[in-house]
């Protein structure tokens, strides 16, 4: 697939829930973070059990293009990007970081696929 500089990418994209206590056990704050718990139910001695990936909700990911690179001989081609973060409740969350992926991985993170997200995951409603 090609890409163009410039190029916005938006994904759905699972988050989760942080809560922030006081020493006394108050409620302070609710926090959202990318990505999913991790449940592994079933474990037994002899069974490893069966892992799910839960979410608390789900936002987006507005991934942005910066450059296309080519690089020399055989090695495959670089793609630098940023993203920013749409979470669930509707508030964006802007960043500056760039990242630099290949580009079978970024085909991977923009692919025709329901998430972003490279894992299966359900979300769990309150």
């Amino acid at each position: 697939m090609k890409y163009k500089i410039g190029q916005r990418i938006k994904k759905k994209y699972p988050f989760q829930l942080f809560e922030s206590y006081a020493f006394d056990g108050e409620p302070l704050d609710c926090n959202w973070g990318m990505g999913c718990r991790k449940v592994v139910e079933g474990q037994s001695q002899y069974f490893p059990g069966e892992l799910f990936f839960i979410a608390d909700g789900e936002g987006f990911i507005d991934i942005e293009v910066l450059a296309v690179v080519d690089m020399p001989r055989k090695i495959k081609q670089r793609v630098l990007y940023k993203f920013d973060q749409i979470l669930p409740d509707g508030v964006i969350r802007k960043s500056s970081k760039i990242y630099t992926v290949t580009i079978d991985v970024f085909n991977r993170l923009a692919s025709n696929k329901k998430s972003a997200y490279f894992h299966e995951y359900t979300v769990e409603e309150d």
